[in-house]
């Protein structure tokens, strides 16, 4: 848990040297945990004992593993490092060859989300979001959380944050917490929706006092907006 490149060396000894190759639940997720494409030494286990590992989860669940582990390689391949961005083309041309079109464009866009931000492009990576988010009613409210903090901390195009603000409103909707009415309260201020945003920064500060958390960056805000 605290070396996840020293246990992926682990999980690949334990796998070598294993003679029973029926694998527990627990086995198949340290197995699949640590892999990520089809050049990890792992991958031959998965792939080389399919029918022993359909003892375990489901066709449909073996298959979307499979094809993940497969884009992965063909995703590595495409990343230039050194600009650093991803070359779609190369990209595509070798993910259609697993996938359809639309599913390599999903695919490609879900790594975007964690890829652009890394790489400090939120220009870019306000563009996929807003794309991907569009319709937020079956996205994790953390996910979306995560996208308008970083929308409020990055982004400074009011149209743009408006969306942000939608996801975070979504968010509060299923988990309201002390981050989230900050978030929002931040993002109603940026889009000079004062009176919204002072309504969300007090409900923050009372959230954090309630857990004796740090109510600093709401108290902060209050202070700006009034």
């Amino acid at each position: 848990q605290t070396d996840p490149t020293f246990a992926k060396k682990v999980s690949e000894r334990y796998f070598a040297t294993k003679k029973d190759l029926n694998f527990s639940k627990e086995e198949l997720m340290m197995l699949v945990y640590f892999l990520k494409s089809t050049d990890d030494i792992n991958y031959k286990v998965f792939a080389n004992n399919k029918d022993q590992v359909l003892k375990v989860i489901s066709v449909d669940e073996y298959q979307k593993l499979d094809v993940s582990f497969k884009l992965n390689k063909v995703l590595a391949s495409s990343i230039n490092e050194a600009k650093p961005e991803v070359d779609e083309a190369k990209f595509y041309k070798e993910a259609i060859k697993v996938v359809t079109q639309e599913e390599a464009h999903d695919f490609l866009s879900r790594f975007k989300l964690q890829y652009l931000p890394s790489v400090q492009r939120f220009d870019d990576y306000a563009k996929v979001a807003v794309e991907v988010y569009k319709d937020g009613s079956n996205v994790d409210p953390n996910e979306l959380l995560q996208a308008a903090f970083i929308f409020s901390d990055k982004i400074k195009d009011k149209v743009l944050l408006k969306n942000a603000v939608q996801w975070a409103e979504k968010s509060i909707m299923k988990s309201e917490t002390a981050e989230s009415t900050y978030v929002l309260a931040k993002l109603y201020f940026l889009i000079d929706k004062k009176a919204e945003a002072k309504m969300y920064a007090e409900q923050s500060v009372n959230l954090f006092k309630q857990k004796n958390g740090d109510a600093s960056y709401p108290e902060q805000l209050l202070k700006d907006i009034n």
